[in-house]
């Protein structure tokens, strides 16, 4: 039978990346996409990914999941 499902994008910086994974991870989420160096405009200015390293860069996920777990998802990223 198929479940109603909630999906959630997030672009957020680099550094941020191994927390997502873990609240991933602790929420036993299942389903979840990882681009990495996306570029774009937004409050902070345009990021291009042109710096020697990649702290400064962008990663865009795209996570799907059931609406019970997106809740608990949110509430701990929100802090970020």
């Amino acid at each position: 039978m198929l479940q109603a499902r909630k999906k959630i994008e997030i672009v957020l910086g680099q550094t941020f990346v191994p927390r997502i994974l873990h609240f991933i991870t602790q929420l036993n989420i299942g389903g979840y996409t990882l681009i990495k160096n996306v570029i774009g405009l937004g409050d902070h200015g345009e990021q291009d990914c042109q710096e020697l390293v990649d702290v400064h860069s962008n990663s865009y996920f795209i996570i799907v999941t059931t609406q019970e777990k997106a809740e608990a998802f949110i509430q701990q990223v929100r802090p970020l």
